[in-house]
């Protein structure tokens, strides 16, 4: 047999392209890694690509990790745009915010792997939107946007 077609101590070219090509291992929901905060942040980048948020003006979805010591409160989501004090916060349904045909496969992944799921708005006019869950590592994960309402 040819040198070249088999892999070292082998003699078949099957057993050189098994050791050769070997695909790497599917990540199966019953793999422990699927819920690690590095997956589901890779994730999300992934299902939130290309979306954009149709408001007066249109703003991709940026993912963001918290720690999940962090107590969200009206501070805390001020505090994250340097909103003054007497900026408002609303918070609204996922659905609501999410009523978009096209947000309904990140609806489905973030409702799978995130719990205590919230979206907060914050401010006026310019308005910095919070999507975020607990991980089931206990961090807040989520996406954050834009809209504009005038």
């Amino acid at each position: 047999m040819d040198p070249v077609a088999t892999a070292p101590g082998s003699n078949s070219l099957f057993d050189y392209l098994v050791t050769t090509f070997r695909a790497t291992p599917r990540v199966t929901p019953e793999d422990p890694m699927i819920d690690t905060d590095e997956y589901l942040l890779a994730q999300l980048k992934k299902e939130s690509a290309g979306l954009l948020v149709m408001s007066e003006s249109d703003y991709p979805l940026e993912v963001v990790n918290w720690d999940g010591s962090i107590e969200i409160n009206p501070e805390f989501l001020r505090s994250l745009t340097n909103e003054p004090a007497e900026s408002r916060v609303e918070e609204v349904s996922l659905e609501q915010f999410l009523a978009s045909g096209q947000f309904e496969h990140l609806e489905r992944f973030l409702r799978k792997h995130l719990k205590d799921l919230k979206v907060y708005k914050v401010g006026a006019i310019n308005i910095p939107v919070y999507i975020v869950g607990k991980s089931p590592e206990g961090n807040w994960l989520g996406l954050s946007t834009r809209v504009v309402q005038t």
